[in-house]
């Protein structure tokens, strides 16, 4: 595993990115993830804030970014 001083500025920043995406089915739900986190659906907006769920959005066709989430 890499130390801390090895791990790139750009990983830093990539892992703190914030993507808001709307949900095109429900106004309000809970959105289990694959390891089993949950997020809230609520005024159909959810934010991811961690790679892993971003590329789960990504690929669920029931969310698209929004033009804040970019």
């Amino acid at each position: 595993m890499p130390k801390e001083s090895e791990v790139s500025s750009t990983s830093r920043v990539a892992a703190e990115q914030t993507v808001t995406f709307r949900d095109k089915a429900f106004k309000s739900r809970t959105f289990v993830f694959a390891d089993g986190s949950t997020a809230p659906v609520e005024k159909s907006l959810i934010v991811a804030t961690s790679a892993e769920r971003i590329e789960q959005l990504e690929r669920h066709g029931d969310f698209e970014r929004t033009a804040a989430g970019v």
